[in-house]
């Protein structure tokens, strides 16, 4: 009986940080009307927020904030845009390349621009920009992860129009930053590939309804 008790604690003690920990999430919104489907030249800029690393200690642990996070949160997504055909990527390096011609910096340039200037500077029809909420390791007992959120939203720059914009959390995931970083764009790719089909069936269904009724009113 003593024996059964102590199995029964040990192997609610080891997955009990799975259920604990559970609660990876995606949350999309997206303009029908400003969802382009021609060909788009898109720039990610670094994301603010959560640049400085910092440790603490915890009783049975700790954690430990990821060095550059709007840098790494920002290669990241641009990694993943590559995948969509209907965005053109401005490489990151080429980005820098770019800024330092104009002896400007990414993590300010927002700041001291608007997204017109923005746009003009880079050449690209769009721009993504974001915030990092947290990004970090952490370690409690015989146990670790990483804890990773971010906003990021892409922007037309001529008109000023947020096209979509996405919310992304990875919570408690075992593994390292990295494998964090790209499970989270992993879901975002997914998610996203849903909503753009989502949104091309909608335009796709308002043309037939606008050329149904275009028919009847010529009959």
């Amino acid at each position: 009986m003593k024996k059964s008790v102590i199995y029964l604690i040990f192997f609610a003690v080891l997955f009990m940080p799975v259920c604990l920990y559970a609660g990876d999430s995606v949350m999309i919104n997206m303009s029908v009307s400003a969802y382009n489907t021609e060909t788009v030249k898109v720039a990610v800029l670094n994301l603010e927020g959560n640049i400085e690393r910092y440790e603490s200690e915890l009783p049975g642990g700790k954690t430990w904030r990821v060095d550059n996070a709007g840098e790494l949160v920002a290669d990241g997504v641009a990694s993943m845009l590559l995948s969509f055909p209907d965005y053109k990527v401005i490489e990151r390096d080429q980005l820098k390349h770019i800024l330092e011609e104009q002896n400007l910096q990414m993590t300010d340039i927002i700041k001291n621009k608007s997204v017109q200037e923005v746009g003009n500077i880079l050449g690209c029809d769009a721009v993504v920009l974001g915030n990092v909420i947290e990004y970090f390791s952490w370690q409690e007992f015989v146990f670790w992860g990483t804890d990773l959120s971010f906003n990021i939203r892409l922007v037309d720059v001529k008109t000023g129009t947020v096209i979509w914009s996405a919310s992304v959390s990875i919570r408690k995931s075992s593994g390292n930053a990295g494998a964090a970083l790209i499970k989270a764009c992993t879901l975002l790719k997914r998610d996203l590939e849903k909503r753009f089909e989502d949104v091309k069936k909608k335009r796709n269904g308002r043309n037939k309804v606008s050329d149904g009724k275009i028919r009847k009113r010529r009959d």
